[in-house]
């Protein structure tokens, strides 16, 4: 019998539904006697099949508010677009040209082309999911509803404690509020708090699918928490030290544990790791990656890593959101078309997200 996909979001509107029961058990939200704004809160449509999830004690009170949709359609579109270019030009460009042949033809790939494809994915995800998630949000306030943000630039996290309340944050905070609290919390000694953190990421990596390589990324980042957590009581370290350390930490932790988040088996990972391992300086000499220049790849990779860069800066992010839209939206295009421009054509991928 041919196997049958899930249906699309299913894991986050029942995120959302469980998230309002529990709520009722445990005081914290009073059950609605609309079940017409229930079925609204459950299938409102911008954040339905990949997030962020909202929550019912944020959402329902937003129902009855005066709405003044389009009101802020600049800002909006602006959000937008960003979230556009971030999944259709950027995510896109680094999975057709680089990611997805490179897991495809792993054998005769090169030890080079396997690096660039461990930290074009790391992007990609980024990029496909906080553009999603931007898209959602700038929708949802169209319409009059505000989201929660997902994403506050997980790559600059100094721990992986930090990373996990920047990455995917309406999942890390609904893990952390409706399982680890639930299992003890830190509230029972170190050995069961320990406990609590790889439990509660075994689950979360045994949510995104039900094979062996999921569950190896969520074990992976259980044990760095575990391993922060033990190492919490060090010496003291410099606190300049300790921030760029760290995300050598998160960044180095973090890529090596997407490759089993992306590979389709422990047998397929393993093979790539053994490619990185066998990476020499001669293997820089060579300019071809898959049929396709470099130097394509390189301005894709340039150009995700420096707007992530870039839009952590907090006087930029500033200056940006408060010019004019006629300024705004050039720069934007301006960014879409060198993407664009690398971006083999007729080629398109869902959202990554889609499929949990």
């Amino acid at each position: 019998m041919e196997a049958t996909s899930p249906p699309m979001g299913i894991s986050f509107f029942t995120f959302q539904t469980l998230s309002y029961t529990l709520d009722i058990y445990r005081g914290q939200l009073a059950p609605t006697q609309s079940f017409r704004k229930f079925l609204f809160y459950v299938s409102f449509f911008p954040q339905l099949v990949a997030g962020p999830i909202v929550r019912a004690k944020d959402f329902l009170p937003q129902i009855d508010d005066p709405k003044q949709p389009l009101t802020e359609w600049r800002d909006c579109l602006w959000r937008f677009s960003r979230g556009f270019i971030k999944k259709a030009c950027l995510a896109d460009g680094l999975g057709i040209l680089l990611v997805d042949p490179i897991h495809a033809d792993l054998a005769s790939a090169s030890p080079l082309a396997c690096w660039l494809a461990v930290i074009a994915y790391g992007l990609q995800l980024y990029l496909d999911f906080s553009g999603y998630s931007d898209m959602a949000i700038a929708i949802g306030r169209l319409l009059g509803f505000k989201f929660p943000e997902n994403f506050n630039h997980p790559y600059l996290a100094t721990s992986f404690s930090d990373f996990w309340k920047r990455w995917h944050i309406s999942l890390s905070s609904w893990l952390k509020d409706y399982l680890y609290i639930s299992l003890g919390g830190n509230r029972r000694g170190p050995t069961r708090v320990q406990a609590n953190l790889m439990i509660t990421m075994l689950l979360g990596g045994l949510w995104h699918g039900a094979n062996w390589t999921f569950v190896i990324w969520g074990g992976l980042n259980g044990l760095f928490l575990v391993m922060e957590h033990r190492a919490s009581t060090m010496p003291f370290i410099p606190s300049i030290l300790k921030r760029l350390s760290g995300r050598v930490w998160v960044i180095a932790g973090w890529f090596g544990s997407l490759v089993f988040f992306r590979s389709e088996s422990c047998e397929h990972a393993l093979l790539i790791f053994s490619k990185l391992g066998e990476l020499q300086l001669t293997h820089f000499s060579s300019n071809s990656y898959l049929g396709f220049e470099a130097y394509q790849i390189f301005i894709l990779l340039f150009l995700a890593m420096s707007g992530h860069l870039l839009a952590s800066q907090p006087n930029l992010k500033l200056r940006l959101s408060t010019a004019p839209c006629e300024l705004r939206l050039p720069l934007l295009a301006s960014v879409a078309f060198w993407a664009i421009h690398f971006y083999p054509s007729g080629q398109a991928s869902p959202f990554i997200y889609f499929q949990f």
